[in-house]
This record gives structure tokens, C-alpha cells and sequence, in this order.
């Protein structure tokens, strides 16, 4: 719900939001339900989101652990790692079928897709806007689920954004001991900074690593498998 009057800028994405979900439909896209406006608001009904956010999904299974040669304290994410691509895999779907259909999202992170559950998506995408920049955020999504960290660092905002720039990331063996190569070079494939050589999200479905991941999924949760769903804030989105 928006305040039409207070908010225009919100009521602006949300009519545009209401369209967009008007005319797509996939297992991984939030349903809407209704749309209502009145004098003073405008209403917008979907799916009900109660699976939480996949960040807190992440957030919940780090551990801390003692490093015996260092003593320091390190965290490691306990993520099953078929769990893990089977996720993976449910984004890279979504976003074959939106690419398909035109759309750039250009708003992927690990807080913008729900667990069991779905969210609203955002696609205020400028036309400059290519769909390139979506795998780009798959490939840290992929980065930051399997690692609990993101790619790129830096000892301040400035480095930070220069590895970004430059693509420049490792796989740290403490955090990567473990993960498959098809893991890793599915992060490469994505992770590179001529958009042109990153693969489509239809191409994407093909790779090892996500192509059987359905079918060896162990299980995001106890519950019975309900809509992936996602959307809402910038997770590394790159042009």
C-alpha cells in the first residue's frame, strides 16, 4: 500500500510494478493476486512472503570457528551445497524466463529472494539497461551463498570498488575448501567484466552444476516445496 498523494514516486513504481506482474508467470515470480485504488491509496495483493529471506537463511547457518593454526576466529556458511545450486538454479530460471519476456531486473541479492515463499519484484529498469547485469548479480549471489561473503573487498569503500572494477576476486581456501570446481567455474563464467562473454540466463541452465540440481536437492527446509520467488534491493548489480 502507498499514499498516493505522499509518496508519488512509490506509487509510480508500484502501477509500474502492477503491470509487470500482470503479464508474467513463473514458479519463481511472485503472484499477484489484486490491485485496488481508491482516492487516497493504492493497493497491491500478492503471495503471502512467510519463508523468510534467503540472507537469513544464510546468516543462520554460519558458525564461528576457532582456526588452529592461528587461533583466530573464522565463519564458515553451512549451506548444503545441492541446496545451494537447486537455489541457485530456481534464480537462474527466473531469469531466463524475465529475459525472455524482455525484462533486465538489475535487483538481485540474497536479502531479495525468499526461501519457501515469494516477494515483489522490482523492474524500474532504464533502457540502457542490459540483461548482462543480471548475471553479473547471479554470480555474486552464487558467490555470497556458498561463502557468506562477497567477492570483492578492500580495506576501504575506494579499494572496494576498484576490485569491482577491475573483477578482481580469488576463492580463498579457507572459505572454498570444499566446493566443487563447477561451483567455482560457474562464478567465472559470470564474474567477468566484458558483459558479451557472460553466458545468457537460458545458456546458464545448461552448466553442470545447476543443470541437475532439482533432482539432487535435498531440501531447503522440511516444509513442502512452495514458489522460490524473489526481488527488492541492489546486490552487485553491474551495466
Amino acid at each position: 500500500m502507498v499514499k498516493k498523494k505522499i509518496d508519488l514516486e512509490a506509487t509510480k513504481h508500484m502501477r509500474r510494478e502492477i503491470d509487470l506482474l500482470s503479464d508474467v508467470s513463473h514458479r519463481s515470480i511472485i503472484d499477484l493476486k489484486a490491485a485496488y485504488e481508491d482516492g487516497d491509496h493504492l493497493y497491491m495483493v500478492t503471495e503471502q512472503c512467510d519463508g523468510g529471506e534467503l540472507y537469513q537463511y544464510v546468516v543462520d547457518r554460519v558458525k564461528t570457528i576457532k582456526n588452529s593454526k592461528t587461533g583466530k576466529t573464522e565463519y564458515k556458511v553451512c549451506v548444503n551445497k545441492a541446496t545451494a545450486a537447486a537455489i541457485v538454479r530456481e534464480v537462474v530460471d527466473a531469469m531466463a524466463y524475465l529475459h525472455e519476456h524482455n525484462i533486465v531486473h538489475r535487483d538481485l541479492k540474497l536479502e531479495n529472494i525468499f526461501v519457501k515463499a515469494d516477494a515483489t519484484m522490482d523492474t524500474d529498469t532504464p533502457t540502457e539497461a542490459t540483461h548482462s547485469c543480471d548475471l553479473w548479480s547471479i554470480g555474486i549471489l552464487a558467490y555470497a551463498l556458498l561463502s557468506a561473503k562477497p567477492p570483492f573487498h578492500g580495506k576501504n569503500d575506494n579499494e572496494t570498488y576498484t576490485a569491482i572494477k577491475k573483477g578482481e576476486y580469488t576463492f580463498p581456501s579457507c572459505d572454498w575448501d570444499g566446493i566443487s570446481e563447477e561451483a567455482k567455474d560457474f562464478i567465472r563464467h559470470l564474474l567477468v567484466m566484458d558483459a558479451m562473454q557472460r553466458p545468457s540466463a537460458v545458456e546458464l541452465r545448461k552448466h553442470p552444476w545447476i543443470k541437475d540440481a532439482l533432482k539432487n536437492d535435498q531440501g531447503i527446509s522440511n516444509s513442502k516445496r512452495k514458489r522460490g520467488g524473489f526481488f527488492k534491493k541492489v546486490f552487485g548489480g553491474k551495466n
